[in-house]
């Protein structure tokens, strides 16, 4: 069946998920599952209405959501880490720790309320790959969204995502005044990938200019300590 081409926009698609929600499950029952997942269900559904965007699905701990706006897409997975950790915080026997990943791209409206686009899967290897608590967004995304005031993008560098052919640039959202020790090693040296080899090529450069000034030092004090000529 063809599908009309005036059904294709552009839109940013955030997908969230529960870290930890099988263990979780297996660990205090079906009960307190259910319990989790509708809280989840309830913060994703008020914060993407105020947002202005769409839920697409909920499947008990994963979430699919649909913005015309790159912009509001990025508030809103921040409301909801905020939302998340006030509620852990408010209730320790219910935690929400939920990794969330955004794209953006053309997507065709199926018009059964599905949507078929690259920008789908893109944000779901992001949402995969976030840590709880954490928000990753395709460097398409923040293009579109540019700065927003109270935000900052934290450079994650290239990622290989299972089944996209070119390596994607990520970046996590991070709020402006938030202290993260992170930035200032990924401003340094790069890509986090390639941290570890340069960090033995420093130590080793450390340990030999150590091991020179040693002995520059040595030798300055044993020709101090010799005997002047007579």
């Amino acid at each position: 069946m063809s599908v009309p081409e005036e059904r294709s926009a552009i839109r940013s698609f955030l997908i969230a998920d529960i870290r930890g929600y099988t263990r979780f499950n297996e660990e205090y029952g079906d009960e307190a599952a259910a319990r989790l997942a509708a809280k989840f269900k309830d913060i994703v559904h008020e914060i993407v209405d105020t947002r202005t965007g769409r839920v697409v699905e909920i499947r008990g701990d994963e979430a699919l959501t649909e913005f015309e706006s790159a912009r509001q897409a990025i508030r809103a997975a921040m409301d909801m880490q905020r939302v998340f950790a006030e509620e852990t915080n408010a209730d320790l026997d219910l935690p929400l720790r939920v990794g969330i990943g955004i794209d953006s791209g053309e997507a065709v409206d199926m018009g059964d309320g599905s949507y078929r686009g690259g920008a789908l899967n893109v944000a779901s290897r992001l949402c995969a790959l976030a840590h709880g608590d954490e928000v990753l967004v395709s460097e398409g995304t923040t293009r579109l969204a540019g700065r927003l005031a109270g935000l900052r993008y934290v450079d994650r560098g290239l990622m290989r995502l299972k089944g996209i052919d070119e390596n994607i640039r990520a970046y996590r959202v991070a709020w402006e005044d938030e202290k993260d020790d992170s930035r200032w090693v990924l401003m340094f040296f790069g890509n986090t990938s390639r941290l570890a080899p340069k960090l033995i090529a420093i130590t080793v450069l450390a340990a030999a200019v150590t091991a020179g000034l040693v002995v520059w030092l040595t030798g300055r004090g044993t020709a101090s300590a010799a005997p002047e000529p007579a």
